[in-house]
C-alpha cells in the first residue's frame, strides 16, 4: 500500500467534476481507491460513504437525491445518485449500495468502456483506465441511465432559467 497518500484525502476528501470512480479496496486501514485526473488515492472511508459526505457537503442528503431519481425515473436498483447538481456531477453504482464490493463510476468522466476477458476496461479523459469485473454491458446500461438523468435535469434546469428570464421582462 503506498505510504504517500495526501492526508486531505484521508479525512476530507472532496468529490469534484475530476473524480473518475471510486472502487471499495480490502488491504490494511484503507478501505476506497480513487481514481482522480491527477492519480489514484486512497482512503480510510468506504466509497459509499464518500458518496454521502459529498452530497451532504451540497446540502441535500444521499436518501433525498436518491428519492427524487427513484421517483422520477423509476430506477429503484443501482440508482445513479446526482452528487452535486451545481456542477452536473453523477455517479452510479455497479450492484447494491449495500455490498462491501459496490464501485462508484462518474457518467461525465467515461470516455469509453470496453469488453475484456472476466470484465470490462473503463477509459477516462486523462488516458488512463481501470479494469473491472463488471460486464460492459452492465456498465453501458449504468452510464445510459445516468446519462439520462443528466439530461433530464440539464433541460428542467434550462427550463426554469428560461421562465425566471421571462418574468423578469
Amino acid at each position: 500500500m503506498k505510504d504517500t497518500i495526501l492526508p486531505l484525502l484521508e479525512h476530507q476528501f472532496i468529490i469534484t467534476e475530476y473524480t473518475y470512480a471510486i472502487h471499495p479496496l480490502f488491504e490494511g486501514k484503507y478501505q476506497s481507491i480513487i481514481y482522480m485526473e491527477h492519480g489514484i488515492f486512497y482512503s480510510e472511508k468506504r466509497p459509499l460513504t464518500l458518496i454521502k459526505d459529498a452530497c451532504d457537503a451540497s446540502f441535500s442528503t444521499f436518501e433525498e437525491r436518491r428519492r427524487m431519481i427513484v421517483r422520477e425515473f423509476r430506477y429503484n436498483f443501482r440508482t445513479p445518485i446526482p452528487v452535486s447538481l451545481e456542477h452536473n456531477i453523477f455517479a452510479f453504482p455497479t450492484e447494491a449500495i449495500q455490498s462491501p464490493f459496490c464501485e462508484w463510476y462518474f457518467a461525465n468522466n467515461i470516455v469509453k468502456i470496453i469488453d475484456a476477458k472476466d470484465g470490462s476496461k473503463v477509459l477516462f479523459p486523462n488516458g488512463s483506465s481501470v479494469s473491472t469485473t463488471v460486464s460492459e454491458h452492465l456498465l453501458n446500461k449504468q452510464l445510459e441511465r445516468a446519462s439520462r438523468c443528466m439530461n433530464s435535469l440539464k433541460n428542467y434546469r434550462k427550463m426554469v432559467k428560461y421562465l425566471d428570464e421571462k418574468k423578469k421582462k
